[in-house]
């Protein structure tokens, strides 16, 4: 829970993180699941353009893969 908050800090009302939010409970549970089980596969990445102050191509992990990434703080 912890990691899914600090997951969606600043990002609560983007369409993955309500989608998340719907049914957190079981999302949680299954991340975990796949954690512990060793059948946990990371999204597909979404790109996209910026342009300031650079020009540089970024790569967005999808929301679930960021609540694991926040996960392994271990804080």
């Amino acid at each position: 829970m912890l990691a899914h908050r600090r997951a969606r800090a600043g990002k609560r009302f983007k369409e993955s993180v309500l989608s998340f939010e719907w049914d957190r409970g079981g999302e949680l549970l299954r991340l975990q699941q796949e954690l512990e089980g060793g059948t946990y596969c990371p999204g597909k990445h979404r790109t996209f353009l910026i342009c300031e102050p650079k020009r540089r191509l970024i790569a967005a992990a999808p929301y679930r893969d960021r609540v694991v990434h926040e996960g392994g703080h271990g804080w």
